[in-house]
């Protein structure tokens, strides 16, 4: 690894540095060829995690018709997860904006920061097929929530 590489490394994470961490435990299917758990099988764990949180913290504020689409994905591998063995993931609202809402997941393997995960969410009109602004009340909210998350929560 280069200087410059080393120097844009993403930061890892702490599990104490979330209010809550969503259980999932690996699978023998969720193996590559070299023994580890495959790439795309981290995305899937953010993503359970991250739909979890939602139905509690944001699901309820929205209007019939609206629902959540992804409008970006970033993620960091940071070490592997093996099999057999427990994840535990992280998620916290970091950012509020007209009709998105900024993720950040970390994926934790015996306490150890895995990977970070980047979600940005849209609310989107089914009927519209666009996406559409949050009511002023739910932008409150999840304003609060991001608060929230940043004292560690």
């Amino acid at each position: 690894m280069t200087d410059a590489s080393a120097s844009i490394r993403p930061v890892a994470d702490r599990p104490e540095d979330y209010r809550s961490l969503y259980p999932i435990q690996t699978r023998f299917d969720d193996l590559d060829p070299l023994g580890h758990i495959n790439n795309i099988a981290f995305a899937v764990f953010a993503e359970s995690a991250r739909i979890e949180w939602e139905r509690q913290h944001i699901k309820p504020l929205m209007a019939p018709g609206l629902d959540l689409v992804m409008a970006h994905l970033e993620l960091d591998f940071l070490h592997e997860l093996l099999w057999p063995g427990d994840v535990e993931i992280g998620t916290r609202l970091i950012r509020v904006g007209t009709s998105s809402l900024a993720f950040r997941q970390a994926l934790f393997q015996n306490g150890r920061c895995c990977a970070l995960v980047h979600p940005v969410l849209a609310q989107f009109d089914l009927t519209a097929r666009r996406a559409t602004p949050f009511a002023y009340e739910a932008r409150q909210h999840f304003t609060t929530l991001v608060e929230m998350g940043q004292r560690g929560a």
